[in-house]
């Protein structure tokens, strides 16, 4: 069929195309106090009949509901206008079939080419004519990861959060991932109810190995250290770092940059107001390490869950050291999950 159709849900449009076979677009009116579906045709030509069904779906199964709301009509050349409204108040979810029915040797080869290739025109503005906006916190080009265990799968050097207590106990686990990511969302669940209470805690940190230094004898080095504190030389320094084994640890008062899509870390043109510092010592209370801090275990649901309009960027050489204190009584398990974007 050669006929421009268009389909429109509380009137924002949902189709636009040549049809050439049945298509179920959804959409969903919150605002309008009467839920309506209009369709017109353009172009005509004769003999075809297009059927139009309006139902009102189960938000749930994303279904026809069950005695739900249900209207039907068709549209033919000499009728190509079709309004269908159901007039209740009832705001929900519905469902438009367009299903068209065509007289023999009408349709051609070229015209279902095109139809095949047409696709529904979203709108991006809501009936208030403000534009859409979906938060991606994704930084563009990242991949999503689920990750449960820390370590490199390849060589099966891994780290698991799952942990089974026989009764009270300090259980404490280290994630560290091969590649960059940006943590976006994290659960923590445990089980049975009886075994687990208020006073039974869990916390998860920050911890920044030491950057290794070696001494340079001749006073060549392209690093110094003070307190340990690692900062740049100009090639007179009393020891020598290799950057491709550093460990930044933020600050606003750091000597070093870092790339966050491969952790390459570079000295950086802002000596002393750098994001970065290298430290040649273990460090576990830098400032802003803390990510889950004293979480108690006593909800009854066994359950933790937190997905924030945001992401916490992990370097590779950065630790992520999740402790569970339990100190009440009896057996129970407790494990948990990361949702981050691979950079």
């Amino acid at each position: 069929m050669g006929a421009t159709v268009m389909a429109t849900l509380a009137w924002q449009e949902i189709y636009k195309g040549t049809l050439a076979e049945t298509r179920t677009l959804v959409g969903s009116d919150l605002f309008e106090p009467r839920t309506s579906c209009f369709v017109s045709v353009g172009d005509q030509e004769t003999g075809w009949v297009l059927n139009v069904i309006f139902e009102e779906l189960n938000p749930l199964t994303r279904l026809p509901l069950k005695g739900g709301k249900r209207l039907s009509g068709v549209v033919t050349p000499s009728s190509p206008y079709l309004l269908l409204t159901i007039p209740f108040g009832a705001m929900g979810e519905y469902q438009v079939t367009l299903s068209p029915t065509f007289p023999e040797g009408k349709l051609s080869l070229g015209q279902v080419d095109a139809a095949l290739r047409s696709e529904p025109v979203i709108s991006t503005m809501d009936k208030d004519g403000k534009q859409i906006v979906v938060v991606n916190p994704a930084t563009e080009g990242s991949k999503t990861r689920f990750v449960g265990a820390g370590g490199k799968p390849s060589d099966g050097s891994r780290t698991t959060i799952a942990h089974r207590f026989a009764g009270p106990e300090t259980y404490e686990v280290d994630l560290q991932w091969p590649f960059p990511i940006e943590v976006n969302d994290v659960e923590a669940h445990w089980k049975p109810e009886s075994a687990w209470d208020v006073e039974d805690t869990f916390h998860a940190r920050f911890v920044f190995p030491a950057t290794p230094v070696v001494p340079n004898g001749g006073g060549t080095g392209n690093c110094n250290v003070t307190n340990g504190v690692i900062t740049p030389a100009n090639g007179d320094g009393a020891y020598d770092v290799d950057l491709a084994a550093a460990v930044p640890v933020p600050s606003s008062t750091g000597f070093y940059s870092v790339d966050e899509k491969t952790g390459a870390v570079s000295v950086s043109s802002q000596p002393g107001s750098a994001p970065y510092l290298l430290v040649a010592a273990e460090v576990d209370s830098a400032d802003d390490s803390t990510l889950i801090d004293m979480i108690d275990l006593g909800n009854p649901m066994g359950v933790f869950e937190v997905s924030p309009y945001k992401t916490e960027y992990v370097h590779p050489a950065w630790i992520i050291r999740v402790t569970v204190d339990k100190v009440t009584a009896g057996a129970g398990t407790f494990g948990g999950w990361i949702m981050g974007f691979k950079l």
